[in-house]
């Protein structure tokens, strides 16, 4: 994240060179809550669904409370129960992976929308 930082710094004055970089670091702070909250209901929201849906509501009550099912617990799980149990959590992840895809194309995109405030914010430009 050193390069936003750097970036900011170069392209305003002197006198905002605080403000600027407060203001990075907010956003980055704001930022990573809030893709932290967004992925993390789509990896509960995927593995929930994908037990209940192989095990009806036992398979809800299995994550039920919030609580750390550790991988020593997940092994003495019997068979089938373990095994739907595993293919929640990829099913989770794969949820996380596209979602993160996502949002990195939805920057992409607005980099290439709007190329005029991203030139605006090359490295090496500095304003006096």
């Amino acid at each position: 994240m050193q390069n936003t930082t750097l970036i900011t710094q170069n392209s305003v004055e002197l006198r905002d060179m605080g403000a600027a970089s407060g203001s990075v670091t907010l956003f980055r702070t704001v930022g990573g809550s809030l893709g932290v909250a967004l992925l993390g209901s789509i990896y509960v929201s995927k593995l929930t669904s994908t037990l209940t849906s192989h095990l009806g509501a036992a398979g809800g009550r299995l994550i039920s409370g919030g609580g750390a099912i550790p991988p020593s617990v997940v092994l003495r799980l019997p068979a089938p129960i373990r095994e739907v149990f595993q293919s929640g959590v990829v099913s989770g992840l794969h949820g996380v992976l596209i979602g993160g895809a996502a949002m990195a194309l939805l920057g992409f995109v607005g980099g290439v929308v709007h190329p005029e405030r991203v030139a605006a914010h090359r490295p090496g430009r500095i304003r006096r």
